[in-house]
């Protein structure tokens, strides 16, 4: 009997042994980072250790947790409440690529198993793009990794471009580069374009007042990422008055940083009242005047560039239609025309038209001169540790006292948090009591309005939901 011979399989065919491991995925960190730099040929290895992040429990006591990020600092003892510390449960991993000259990095998970964090640890050498090439082909897979940093050796200018490149197609919202020297001191390049970045943290950098000066024009308004910054972290570097002056002027625009850190530089009290200037009242200059006329001019221009909608024609037909009315029901049917009438616009128009006219310096006249009304946006501001004497007491009181008189808006809050500790000041005097005092009322007008918002919120979505029912039973 004939006996037909089985089909032979090629390797690839054949299915795999349960003994194989699967090469890894760029969802696995822990495993692709290394893998994947063997593969480029790399004469330098990568140990990974991972950390566990321990999240803070939730719950009636979770108010009190978050207060202190924004707390009463007093003027004589400060709180040490810069960076709240994160507790963390170390689990190293590949310990068998322990060497002496490696790459150390360490990536940061949830307790959901997200990782949220990576870190470059102190590399003896300059790092190397492929590493940086590496973790830029795993961001895109990790959604909730929102935070990059680099500390101690071996970054350049090379690393800083790169890490540009990273924002681009990631969520990274913290850059921390902390302890780190580039020659070029191009820092400011991480500000050249707009990103989702909102905390930049450049503390022991030696950054000098050339730098502080280029940083600070990409903050000012209209600037590539003056919108979304709101922490910038400039401590123990090599800023004088004039790093502080460019700082100063950049605030008289920016409406959207709400933490600056200068503790550990060489301001004196000249320098910090460029900064504490444009917190309270201020002279416009004809400069700023010709550039606000003409944000107006480009506002209105885009405005009524916008084509016309389809509200405006059936308020036409609605018109002519109702010429052979009588006036009264004309009149009537006008005003249900007009008050039912829904703009449906493009994206793009639509957000010129309900972002109404909205300029940084909210100008107001006095005896002919045009002055605007300040910064209510920074909420905190440490000047720690620098040269200042006891004459810029005087000038924080008339800020707290003008900001506490002003009328704040709803995204305004005004100066909640000042450090002055480590300067040549007084032990106790008066001043202390009445910037306390000062700090404390503002402090609870902030929460108190808080509390306000939050319940007005919840009641127009109680509103809101009432109406939708309702609304439902009409149409039954």
């Amino acid at each position: 009997m004939y006996r037909r011979k089985p089909k032979s399989r090629s390797p690839a065919a054949r299915s795999p042994s349960p003994y194989r491991k699967a090469d890894p995925t760029p969802l696995e960190l822990d495993r692709f980072i290394p893998w994947m730099f063997m593969k480029l040929q790399s004469e330098y290895t990568v140990v990974i250790k991972r950390v566990q992040q321990e999240e803070f429990p939730r719950g009636r006591n979770s108010r009190f947790v978050s207060s202190s990020r924004v707390s009463r600092v007093s003027t004589v003892s400060v709180r040490q409440t810069e960076s709240y510390p994160t507790l963390v449960t170390t689990k190293p991993s590949n310990t068998s690529l322990n060497v002496e000259n490696a790459i150390q990095l360490t990536i940061v998970y949830s307790r959901a198993g997200h990782a949220v964090e990576i870190t470059i640890n102190a590399c003896p050498f300059p790092i190397n793009r492929k590493l940086t090439d590496v973790i830029s082909l795993s961001l895109p897979y990790h959604t909730r990794l929102n935070k990059f940093t680099c500390r101690g050796k071996g970054l350049d200018h090379g690393v800083i471009a790169e890490i540009v490149k990273m924002m681009q197609f990631s969520n990274l919202t913290d850059i921390c580069l902390d302890n780190t020297f580039v020659p070029q001191g191009t820092y400011y390049v991480l500000l050249d374009q707009a990103s989702t970045l909102r905390c930049l943290s450049l503390s022991k950098c030696r950054i000098n007042d050339i730098v502080c000066r280029k940083i600070a024009e990409r903050l000012e308004y209209n600037g590539p990422a003056s919108r979304n910054l709101r922490i910038l972290n400039l401590s123990c570097n090599l800023i004088t008055d004039i790093g502080a002056q460019a700082l100063g002027h950049s605030l008289r625009t920016n409406r959207h940083i709400i933490h600056l850190n200068l503790c550990g530089n060489s301001i004196t009290s000249v320098g910090a009242g460029y900064l504490l200037e444009p917190l309270s009242e201020f002279l416009l200059s004809t400069d700023e005047i010709k550039e606000r006329i003409r944000r107006r001019r480009d506002f209105y221009s885009k405005k009524v560039a916008i084509p016309k909608s389809s509200t405006s024609t059936h308020t036409n037909l609605s018109i002519e239609n109702g010429k052979n009315l009588k006036d009264g029901e004309f009149l009537q049917k006008i005003s249900s025309v007009h008050s039912k009438t829904v703009v449906n616009l493009t994206g793009v128009d639509e957000k010129v038209v309900v972002e109404d006219f909205s300029d940084p310096s909210n100008t107001v006249f006095k005896n002919g001169r045009r002055f605007s009304i300040g910064n209510l946006t920074l909420c905190s501001l440490n000047l720690g540790y620098n040269y200042l004497d006891y004459t810029i007491l005087s000038r924080i009181i008339d800020v707290l006292i003008y900001q506490k008189d002003q009328e704040r808006s709803l995204r305004r809050t005004g100066l909640l948090r000042i450090v002055i500790e480590g300067n040549n000041l007084p032990v106790g005097c008066e001043e202390y009591s009445k910037i306390e005092m000062c700090l404390v009322i503002l402090n609870n007008e902030a929460w108190s309005f808080k509390k306000k918002r939050k319940s007005s919120s919840k009641a127009r979505h109680e509103t809101s939901s009432r109406n939708g029912s309702s609304s439902v039973v009409l149409m039954s």
